[in-house]
């Protein structure tokens, strides 16, 4: 599918139905379990930006779903506490294989300089947020 943004006066080209695909792939092979990390992550993600601890567009929604795509199933096993501890750690001991990470879809690079890529500075940030609050909760 493709749109035209005039503001920007360029085409972007979505795959909407191959990101589907591939999250409802994803989500049967950890067991039902990526789907709802997705949700968890989201949800800390709310929770940082309500006590103003990243900005709003630090991690849009799309792009942490296609940076959680990217973790091994292996990685989604367990209860969903260890499964969030797993995915933290895999993520900061692989941020050196971040540069290959792909969209869900598999057919764009997640991290780049285009409008429909995120930045890996910004990924790292969320990161180091998410590591903050999980170091000095209650």
């Amino acid at each position: 599918m493709t749109f035209y943004v005039p503001a920007e006066n360029r085409w972007v080209i979505n795959y909407p139905k191959l990101h589907y695909k591939k999250g409802v792939e994803k989500n049967q092979n950890t067991d039902g379990k990526y789907k709802p990390t997705v949700r968890m992550f989201k949800n800390v993600r709310t929770y940082l930006i309500d006590r103003g601890a990243i900005q709003k567009d630090l991690a849009p929604s799309y792009f942490l779903e296609c940076f959680l795509y990217n973790v091994p199933d292996s990685e989604y096993r367990g209860s969903f506490q260890e499964i969030f501890l797993n995915i933290l750690r895999w993520l900061i001991n692989n941020s050196t294989e971040w540069s290959s990470f792909m969209c869900q879809n598999r057919q764009v690079p997640l991290f780049g300089g285009s409008p429909e890529q995120w930045s890996e500075t910004s990924a790292l940030q969320f990161i180091e947020a998410m590591l903050n609050l999980w170091r000095n909760w209650g």
